[in-house]
């Protein structure tokens, strides 16, 4: 079968999935302020050194997905251990992103309808798109990228009246300390999350240049997430930390001369739109892994099953947008994606270069 997915449609998937989390910004502020726009720029030299591990494993292991890596260099017992790891990781992130649309679905738009009702009709569009393969989800990414930078960059000139400078002083104010907390919090969450499409180098018609793709993915969300943060902090200050969806808050204010109003609407949309786009890849890595760890001729038998169980785990993971931001305050987020987006990796690298795998060449799997 011919290989579809190209390097530009994985670069831009790899930027959807940083913009999609670019809600989720409350702790970078409770942790940095109005100097989070600093951090947003040295998070991304930190997790361009990370993508070189990922980059590393890409090239030596060309055409293998993460579950064929695993069982290559680890072996075939511990191999699947640590592929069950990874497919519990994609479900579970799958789950938080579901999470998020239900309850910002709920406290915005339907506050009346019961939570359930929400997750239903979002899972089953997931389970819809997952159905038509990554290969369509990866085509679809370059859509989803650039309707999502088109209205971020509209909603940022739409408030350059309401952007005040004082509002970026002081600087560099804070302990080292808090900038290295929020350096490791935006690192993880979400600038290491295109490290999910480690699942679909089997279908890319390159492989070799899957790290070069996934970095400028990197540059292109960090870029966007930069402008989201230097707009919130220009218009709500260092009151960003105060709202539960700052971005939600910035977007909430634009009024254009009475005439271009209620841009929150196109706003939740785009946010809907790009969660759907994220919580799909996170579900199709899942099922994908599941397949090829037991060697299946497919997965869409299961997907009905998985979907029912992202509903129930989605509802049950965090009863509130509150508890989720006090999650990713705490610390235990952080410490949860470092394991499986860091440490895992990381160790699959040594173990593969211990083991010789780095003398040899290797071919794609099958």
């Amino acid at each position: 079968m011919n290989k579809k997915v190209t390097s530009k449609q994985l670069t831009h998937a790899a930027a959807v999935l940083i913009m999609a989390t670019s809600i989720l910004t409350k702790h970078l502020y409770v942790y940095t302020k109005n100097d989070a726009w600093l951090i947003v720029i040295l998070s991304f030299f930190v997790s361009s050194a990370i993508y070189f591990i990922y980059s590393v494993l890409a090239n030596k292991f060309p055409g293998f997905s993460l579950i064929e890596i695993n069982k290559t260099v680890f072996g075939f017992a511990f191999g699947k251990i640590v592929s069950i790891l990874y497919i519990y990781f994609f479900f579970t992130i799958a789950a938080l992103n579901t999470n998020v649309v239900g309850n910002f679905t709920k406290a915005f738009i339907l506050p009346s309808t019961p939570m359930i009702y929400i997750l239903v009709v979002f899972v089953a569009v997931c389970v819809w798109a997952v159905q038509k393969g990554s290969q369509n989800l990866m085509k679809y990414s370059v859509l989803f990228s650039f309707l999502a930078i088109a209205i971020i960059l509209l909603n940022a000139l739409l408030l350059m009246n309401d952007y005040n400078a004082a509002n970026f002083l002081p600087g560099l104010s804070l302990s080292a300390s808090d900038y290295l907390v929020g350096m490791h919090s935006l690192s993880m969450i979400p600038l290491c999350d295109p490290f999910v499409l480690l699942m679909f180098m089997p279908d890319l018609q390159k492989p070799k240049e899957f790290g070069k793709a996934l970095l400028l993915g990197l540059l292109i969300g960090a870029l966007v997430l930069l402008l989201i943060v230097l707009r919130d902090i220009g218009v709500l200050g260092q009151s960003s930390e105060l709202f539960t969806f700052p971005s939600f808050s910035t977007i909430r204010m634009i009024n254009a001369g009475d005439i271009i109003t209620r841009m929150d609407i196109i706003y939740i949309a785009t946010l809907i739109s790009l969660m759907f786009y994220k919580v799909s890849v996170f579900l199709c890595a899942a099922v994908s892994g599941i397949q090829r760890l037991n060697k299946l001729n497919s997965y869409q038998f299961m997907l009905y099953s998985l979907g029912t169980l992202l509903i129930l785990y989605a509802m049950i993971v965090f009863r509130s947008a509150g508890e989720h931001t006090e999650w990713l305050i705490n610390g235990a987020s952080q410490v949860h994606h470092t394991f499986f987006v860091v440490l895992l990796p990381l160790l699959t690298l040594i173990v593969a270069v211990c083991r010789g795998f780095f003398k040899q060449p290797m071919t794609a799997a099958e």
